[in-house]
């Protein structure tokens, strides 16, 4: 069995070969801690976790009615910040989306 503990690096491309469109980032909650002002969970290293919703672009992901959305977490001091798009008539924003070490 392999404990929850293991974290082993993947690269984005690995896991969203078609991309992902981000949707949205909010905090993550220590429930633990969920009285505290500052209730924000925190990685091994004191650094604030974030989740980050995303849709998978794969064309097999929503197969048999299943969500093409997926929440990531990430370790950052800051909220994380998507990258500027192109605006498109309606409102939609287009942006491509990848990780910083898959450049």
């Amino acid at each position: 069995m392999v404990p929850n503990s293991i974290k082993i690096p993947v690269p984005f491309t690995y896991v969203f070969p078609n991309g992902a469109l981000f949707l949205s980032v909010d905090k993550l909650v220590d429930f633990d801690r969920i009285r505290e002002d500052d209730n924000q969970a925190r990685d091994e290293n004191g650094v604030r976790m974030w989740v980050v919703k995303v849709m998978d672009q794969d064309p097999e992901a929503g197969k048999f009615g299943r969500t093409t959305e997926v929440k990531v977490k990430i370790a950052a001091a800051q909220q994380p910040v998507p990258p500027t798009g192109v605006k498109l008539p309606g409102g939609i924003t287009v942006t491509r989306w990848s990780s910083p070490n898959s450049r």
